[in-house]
């Protein structure tokens, strides 16, 4: 019996510094996971950015159409982004809610470990109890010994000190039970702590993937967002570099359109007599060019032989 209850006192113990490790694994594991979380990635974001600048074509007036689409890309990144976005609240939220769950345990764990100290006193005091009932027991036996030969003198007495013995056996029998009844319970309460360290693991191991995951799709994420950036920048230049082009060429039509010469015309008032071909030597100096006045007036004119007096011609200007 000495020796159960020293195995037990050395399990006890051995159990308390496991529980000790465990809870200081646990602050470190959360205290990385605080790190991991407010890190920044600036360097990769400047990179793909700087990368996908690169990449982006010159800009001209016949790439309008590619911005047009380009910006419809933008579009569906920038859903893509608020998407990621989405899935790392969702992930922040299904991390408190596993540290919430971690913090619930290692509070189950304390109070586990507090029930365990209780029932190690009383497994203490019961081994006290329980020496202290073996050894009235044994005096009782001896004063029940020297009783039984003096039986002739004193039979009152050895009756008295006899129903005192069998009360301190009986006495004896129910610590015992007592001190087994601790024993099982203390049994259980080990296996719900194991229960509870498996569930720790567990947890912790969820904690990690979802600090993956998390870290995947934040990476995703700065990815998209520079890369969405590199399109607006693009998008905003190439819209500048237009409204540029159209503006010089809108000048160089109001250059061209003043440059363009005008050609000179004269008027002149039909006679009677008056012919194509005697306008044509009157203003040309020879016959030939009384088409150039015909072609000046269009539908004005409708018998080449014959003009009407009175109608007002017009006569280029040599």
């Amino acid at each position: 019996m000495l020796v159960e209850i020293d195995q037990w006192k050395q399990f006890i113990i051995q159990r308390r510094s496991q529980i000790a490790t465990a809870s200081l694994l646990l602050i470190v594991v959360l205290s990385f996971l605080g790190l991991a979380l407010s890190s920044k990635r600036s360097d990769d974001v400047e990179y793909l950015l700087v990368e996908e600048y690169q990449r982006a074509p010159k800009v001209s007036s016949s790439n309008e159409p590619q911005i047009v689409c380009e910006a419809r890309n933008s579009d569906e990144n920038s859903s893509e982004i608020s998407s990621l976005r989405e899935e790392i609240a969702d992930l922040k939220r299904t991390h408190s809610q596993l540290l919430a769950q971690l913090r619930m345990t290692e509070t189950q764990l304390e109070a586990e470990q507090r029930n365990a100290d209780q029932l190690r006193l009383d497994l203490g005091r019961l081994e006290r109890e329980a020496e202290e009932l073996r050894q009235r027991e044994a005096h009782a036996g001896e004063k029940t010994q020297q009783s039984q030969q003096d039986t002739a003198q004193a039979p009152f007495e050895d009756d008295l000190l006899y129903e005192q013995c069998i009360a301190l056996k009986e006495l004896v029998e129910e610590k015992q039970r007592r001190i087994g009844e601790l024993e099982s319970e203390y049994s259980g309460n080990e296996n719900l702590t194991a229960q509870r360290e498996e569930e720790n693991l567990r947890l912790r191991k969820q904690c990690e993937q979802l600090k993956n995951q998390l870290d995947q799709t934040q990476r995703q994420l700065a990815k998209s967002e520079s890369i969405v950036k590199g399109f607006c920048d693009y998008i905003h230049s190439s819209r500048q570099s237009l409204t540029a082009l159209k503006d010089d060429c809108s000048q160089l039509n109001a250059q061209r359109e003043k440059k363009r010469p005008h050609p000179a015309v004269r008027a002149h008032t039909v006679q009677k007599g008056d012919t194509l071909f005697s306008l044509s030597k009157k203003y040309y100096g020879k016959t030939d060019r009384w088409q150039e006045i015909q072609t000046a007036n269009g539908q004005k004119i409708t018998d080449v032989n014959r003009l009407a007096v009175g109608d007002l011609l017009i006569i280029p200007m040599p």
